[in-house]
């Protein structure tokens, strides 16, 4: 059960981790100052149906999420270096009439996934990014990861050896550089290097998230309109799992065949280039195919698991 609960902590969080920074002017471009601190507020409600043979099972996650994001030094080229902190964070589950709650504010002492929780409150990361979104270099991962593992209290003899390297990788999976810098740039890289955008035009860009499972995103933006020095940029992309290998995810062997579109609106302030607000609905369909292995001399077996995601996201950003 604390494995179960502790995997769900790590997938949830995974999709809400496209943190907020997005870029504009009519050149567009990140355009914030050193010294200037950011509020980020994120609430993602997510439902899974994951059929079981002749049965389907439907589980709910609502999270919020709130992040500082102070940015510490701009240089003459309008290179960025930005320090991401986790403020707060509740999740809401429920799955088969069980509902379970966990609040980073309210975090229960004795409960593995409330320490987890807490352990990276006031706690994050530095990011190195051009004045146009691209992520050079993430630092303080190590540490980051470290005071999350540390958090569970689990002593690292022989009996749990395993199980920790199991999810030391699987943490380094979820919140390794790769997979923050695939993530950060999802929400910064967004906007064609140009300074001939207009009102009408539309620019695509192809991207890949980096994770437990590798996404090919390709995303279509269109400046509709702007008003009272707000862009408002319409959003439509497609994304599918890169190649469908397998990967091995706490010691459980997966393939993923999955593929989906998002829709959504955001707004960003031509001003400092930063994402104001928006609203992102995206779904998912596939399939996970799970490989157990054999047991007693037998041969392992391969389940299918057909599976639907549908989410909402919705974000505000406010200057400190």
């Amino acid at each position: 059960m604390r494995s179960k609960r502790i995997l769900t902590f790590l997938m949830v969080t995974l999709l809400v981790f496209s943190l907020s920074a997005c870029n504009s002017k009519l050149a567009l471009f990140i355009n914030a100052k050193t010294g200037d601190s950011y509020k980020c507020h994120i609430v993602v409600n997510q439902t899974t149906n994951m059929e079981y043979g002749d049965e389907t099972g439907t589980s709910t996650q609502n999270m919020v999420t709130d992040f500082i994001i102070a940015v510490d030094d701009v240089d003459s080229e309008g290179n960025l270096t930005m320090n991401y902190k986790y403020d707060a964070l509740s999740i809401e589950t429920e799955e088969n009439g069980n509902k379970e709650t966990f609040d980073s504010k309210n975090a229960d002492a004795d409960d593995p996934v409330s320490k987890l929780y807490n352990s990276i409150i006031g706690k994050g990361f530095l990011v190195k990014m051009t004045k146009f979104g691209e992520v050079k270099e993430i630092s303080g991962i190590d540490e980051f990861l470290g005071s999350m593992l540390d958090s569970m209290g689990i002593d690292e003899d022989e009996s749990t050896q395993a199980l920790m390297e199991q999810m030391k990788a699987s943490l380094r999976e979820s919140f390794g550089e790769d997979a923050l810098k695939s993530s950060i740039e999802q929400s910064t890289r967004v906007f064609p290097e140009t300074e001939n955008i207009k009102v009408g035009d539309s620019w695509t860009i192809e991207n890949s998230f980096k994770s437990i499972v590798n996404l090919n995103m390709e995303a279509t933006y269109t400046l509709e309109k702007i008003e009272e020095k707000i862009a408002h940029i319409s959003v439509k992309s497609d994304f599918e799992v890169d190649d469908g290998k397998s990967i091995n995810y706490m010691g459980v062997e997966m393939l993923a065949d999955l593929s989906g579109k998002m829709t959504g609106n955001i707004k960003v302030n031509i001003n400092n280039g930063l994402l104001s607000e928006g609203e992102l609905n995206q779904e998912v369909t596939g399939k996970m195919s799970l490989v157990m292995p054999a047991m007693d001399g037998g041969e392992s077996q391969t389940i299918e698991l057909p599976i639907n995601i549908t989410s909402k996201a919705t974000y505000t950003t406010t200057k400190m």
